[in-house]
């Protein structure tokens, strides 16, 4: 896996927004969404669970981050 991939993923588990984490990766909110959905079809799961407002890690999210803090 590609460690800008990664890199995007933890800001926005860090942040809870995928906008705040397109300003600290210096990328679009677009582009932003469009890496954390390439995770997710690559690991065939949701890693964010984006229910009203908020967005919180899943499970399988967590186990993520877990991986991508000691990457």
């Amino acid at each position: 896996m590609e460690d800008h991939k990664l890199k995007i993923f933890c800001a926005v588990a860090e942040t809870g927004s995928f906008s705040k984490a397109s300003k600290i990766v210096n990328l679009t909110q677009p582009a932003v969404s469009l890496q954390i959905q390439a995770l997710e079809e690559l690991y065939e799961t949701a890693i964010f669970d984006r229910s009203g407002k908020n967005i919180t890690l899943t499970p399988a999210g967590k186990l993520l981050y877990k991986y991508a803090r000691t990457y």
